[in-house]
């Protein structure tokens, strides 16, 4: 039995999103996620404010492109909006598995390059993710941009 190709699309998609449903262990990761999601937002704020109040202004804004090798939809958006919601940096676009997000200086971007951030997420969606972040781009100029 043939199954009609956008049905076939919308049962994979279903077996996707159940695959990112909340268990009690994702439940449990999520609960020390959280927590320290604070405390990166409260640190990159502070550097953030240090940056404004400096006499200077030392910003030093840069585009960060960079793939994952997150599975599911879902932890690609969380990954985003914990971008997003860290002071310094925003998710500008998402392309399958690759991002491209704006960094007001280089201490904003620190935990993306080195997969911080996108190891925590990770780790809620999987027991021993390995390394997510690859092929890290940093674009200081118009030029770079393609």
């Amino acid at each position: 039995m043939l199954i009609h190709y956008p049905l076939r699309r919308r049962l994979f998609a279903l077996e996707e999103e159940r695959s990112a449903s909340l268990s009690f262990s994702r439940l449990l990761r999520l609960s020390f996620y959280i927590p320290w999601l604070i405390i990166q937002i409260v640190v990159s704020s502070l550097q953030v404010a240090r940056c404004v109040l400096h006499p200077r202004c030392p910003f030093d804004p840069s585009l960060l492109r960079f793939k994952t090798k997150l599975k599911n939809v879902s932890s690609r958006v969380v990954l985003a909006n914990s971008i997003t919601l860290t002071p310094g940096t925003i998710t500008l676009e998402i392309k399958e598995d690759e991002f491209l997000v704006h960094a007001l200086m280089d201490a904003c971007s620190t935990g993306i390059i080195d997969g911080t951030l996108p190891g925590q997420v990770a780790r809620l969606y999987e027991k021993r993710p390995g390394q997510v972040v690859s092929d890290v781009e940093i674009i200081k100029s118009a030029d770079g941009l393609r």
